[in-house]
């Protein structure tokens, strides 16, 4: 990052655009409790409508953990060279669907039901140009 990262800008962005960025990530940061200590694994993940939907292993120790369980799943990107990016995080209720192998599968789905969805952007200022027509000041262009 340079040393003008002071001057980036900080957005909070509405649910449209979270949801929009949500969608653009594969993979993302799943917090939760378990024992009550809070833990947070890497867990990839899809969209559907306003749940989320992660694979899974029935026998994990998260399903364990997350069943019927409030819990958090933070996104984001973020561009170390130019100190811009954004994060995007949806909070809310699960619960563990067996997956369509059935249990002796061993595959299940953790489903999280998106109640709270934050998000912010990080970015460069707008430069604004002093002359006519968003040029430099003499320039007759």
């Amino acid at each position: 990052m340079s040393t003008d990262d002071e001057d980036r800008l900080l957005q909070q962005l509405g649910e449209p655009e979270c949801h929009r960025l949500l969608r653009t990530a594969r993979i993302g940061r799943l917090a939760f409790t378990e024992g009550a200590l809070p833990d947070v694994v890497p867990v990839a993940f899809t969209v559907d409508g306003d749940a989320l939907v992660i694979p899974a292993r029935g026998n994990s120790r998260v399903v364990g953990a997350v069943r019927g369980s409030v819990v958090a799943l933070a996104v984001d990107s973020y561009d170390v060279d130019t100190g811009t990016g954004w994060g995007v995080t949806a909070v809310g209720p699960s619960r563990v669907l067996a997956g369509s192998g059935g249990a002796a599968a061993g595959t299940c789905s953790i489903v999280v039901r998106i109640g709270l969805l934050r998000g912010w952007r990080l970015s460069l200022p707008v430069v604004r140009l002093g002359g006519r027509n968003g040029l430099p000041a003499g320039c007759d262009r």
